[in-house]
């Protein structure tokens, strides 16, 4: 057992580097937008941003799910590469079929988002885009199934490093705006797939596609299309609908304090998930799985606390920084808080939803997600009106929060875990509580370096209480003592990692 929690651990933080650094890169991005793009010019990149998320969710068919599910379990070499083989045929079809309907459609779709046909080149880009983000994610997923997480972290540390350096040559030097952050997009994704593609051709070589499989798999990863586009409509439907009952402006301003919050998606969720998905699916048979998915939930929510209310402690001091020649942007700071609780519920809803993947139940995902899709559009009409961008946040925040009831409920009917429910509702108060003393200290008053000491106090405050509390148990805190004097010296630090590699 501890040798699993090592091996999630080890690729988690991987993974996490990897994260953080593509997350710093956008984090140095941020001045280049903010200096060179209105806020309205921000918000037309956001709703572009997340129509390439949602294409690449509906075109991909989330085939590379399937595709990781069914190779997990299967021994034979031969077979494994037929079913990858399939996979890629599959892929390489659909993304032909969309490249060909999008680049004919892409007048209409301009005239649609922008009332202009002129941005059309706007759709040409994105279709390049997306193409590329849909074949190059079974490439990932394969390398991921592989646990090669290092090998999978310097791809995309060259990718965003790619697209970093040429949105500095597009935005700031060629002026071409938000058509050179599209532009660095498409070249960044082909860059990824140039430098694979003898990757594909190794682990295709030589097999042949099983279309009996591929059906089962089919099977599996359709009801998965509708649960992702739901899961886009919940994440998304705020920025549209701010688009629709407020303004480009509104939208901008709502964007950038979802992506400062977002540091908790790409540096603790997404690395989660892609450290922990494989090793899950390789041993949710086993006897003692059970125990360890339950343990690993509570350490995973206790993390997400942990950063969320470090994000929303200086959220405010960050924006300030970022946007210091605009000062529109700003009051996005006062959503951080209300977003960082909405990752937390989703790291959450990430865990239970994994009961349905482990039976092959992921009909009632595609049912929960749309359920809870539809009930966040409808308190968006309600509540964007009256409150605008915080209305769009507390909607997402309850849309969550029924997500995770609905998840929890189905979930421990088909794969059931005994979950650490008193540490879990310790984490929620004590956690809820920081973050809305954080958030009041920030509106209490204007900026000043006394409200920076007295968050930063409260951050490291925070775990410290838990731990003398006892929160944890002698074994774990034994864990703890013995990491800080392995972390402790920063020396030590480039050491540490390689032995973690």
């Amino acid at each position: 057992m501890a040798s699993r929690y090592k091996s999630v651990a080890k690729h988690t933080i991987i993974y996490s580097i990897g994260n953080l650094s593509t997350k710093l890169i956008g984090l140095v991005l941020l001045p280049l937008y903010t200096s060179h793009l209105s806020t309205s010019d921000y918000g037309i990149l956001s709703v572009l941003e997340i129509t390439s998320q949602l294409l690449t969710a509906i075109i991909g068919l989330n085939l590379s799910k399937a595709m990781m599910r069914w190779v997990a379990v299967e021994r034979e070499e031969k077979n494994k590469k037929g079913i990858v083989l399939s996979t890629y045929i599959a892929v390489l079809t659909v993304v032909v079929v969309f490249s060909s309907l999008m680049l004919f459609s892409r007048e209409y779709f301009a005239s649609f988002f922008f009332g202009h046909p002129e941005y059309k080149i706007y759709f040409s880009l994105l279709t390049v885009w997306v193409s590329f983000e849909i074949i190059n994610r079974v490439t990932l997923d394969l390398i991921r199934l592989k646990e090669r997480s290092l090998f999978f972290i310097l791809l995309i540390a060259l990718k965003f490093s790619s697209i970093l350096a040429l949105n500095i040559y597009f935005v700031a030097f060629r002026k071409m705006g938000v058509e050179g952050i599209i532009a660095s997009q498409a070249i960044g994704n082909a860059l990824v797939f140039l430098i694979t593609i003898i990757l594909i051709i190794k682990s295709i070589r030589g097999a042949k596609p099983d279309f009996f499989i591929f059906k089962e798999m089919l099977k599996y990863s359709t009801p998965l299309v509708f649960s992702t586009i739901s899961t886009m409509i919940l994440t998304m439907t705020d920025r549209y609908l701010l688009k629709l009952l407020g303004t480009y402006s509104q939208v901008g301003i709502y964007s950038l304090g979802y992506k400062i919050a977002g540091v908790i998606n790409v540096f603790i969720i997404q690395s989660f998930q892609l450290g922990f998905l494989p090793i899950a699916y390789k041993m949710f048979q086993d006897k003692d799985a059970k125990p360890f998915f339950a343990r690993i939930t509570s350490y995973l929510l206790l993390i997400l606390f942990v950063t969320a209310l470090g994000i929303s402690a200086f959220s405010r001091e960050v924006i300030i920084l970022f946007s210091s020649k605009n000062e529109a942007y700003w009051i996005a700071y006062t959503i951080v808080p209300i977003i960082s609780f909405t990752f937390v519920l989703r790291g959450l809803n990430y865990i239970f939803s994994l009961g349905l993947h482990y039976v092959k139940q992921t009909k009632y995902n595609a049912y929960i997600v749309f359920f809870a899709a539809v009930f966040n559009i409808i308190l968006n009409f309600v509540l964007i009106p009256l409150t605008g961008i915080y209305g769009a946040a507390f909607a997402t925040v309850a849309a969550n929060l029924l997500m995770v009831f609905l998840f929890y409920r189905k979930s421990q009917k088909a794969y059931p875990i005994r979950y650490e429910k008193s540490r879990m509702i310790v984490l929620f108060v004590s956690g809820i509580t920081a973050l809305l003393v954080v958030s009041l200290i920030d509106l209490s008053g204007d900026y000043s370096w006394w409200r920076t000491i007295l968050k930063a106090c409260i951050v490291i405050i925070y775990p410290l209480l838990l731990f003398a509390t006892g929160f944890f148990n002698k074994d774990e805190q034994r864990l703890m003592r013995g990491a800080w004097k392995k972390w402790k010296n920063p020396g030590a630090f480039i050491e540490n990692i390689k032995r973690i590699t």
